[in-house]
């Protein structure tokens, strides 16, 4: 998942119709390891994104994720991003997010993708 470019995930995202989770995190990162372990494993929350969105883990530190973290102007890991399928964020986060503030980013984005 992670060798995949953005480019080729919003691709993706535009012929599934669907859109994009960015988790941009790091090796040394606490909090993302704490979401990599408590948050993205619960079965609700994974069938809801496989349904709704393409999952894209970037590392802020290594290959092109350094592009991507400059681009979108990260600088706090974990930062969540919510992005149509043109690369425009339409939810983010600094930080950790938990399961009911995760799902209701995730539900914002999908409602503000149907009013656009």
């Amino acid at each position: 998942m992670k060798s995949r470019t953005l480019t080729a995930v919003l691709e993706q995202a535009e012929r599934e119709n669907k859109l994009v989770f960015v988790d941009f995190y790091t090796s040394w990162c606490t909090p993302c390891q704490m979401m990599d372990q408590d948050v993205f494993p619960d079965r609700t929350i994974g069938n809801f994104f496989k349904k709704n969105f393409i999952s894209y883990k970037v590392d802020a530190e290594k290959g092109n994720g350094v592009n991507l973290a400059v681009v979108y102007n990260v600088s706090v890991y974990p930062t969540l991003l919510f992005v149509n399928e043109k690369g425009r964020v339409l939810e983010s986060k600094e930080g950790a997010a938990y399961h009911t503030e995760l799902m209701e980013m995730a539900n914002r984005a999908l409602s503000s993708q149907s009013g656009s």
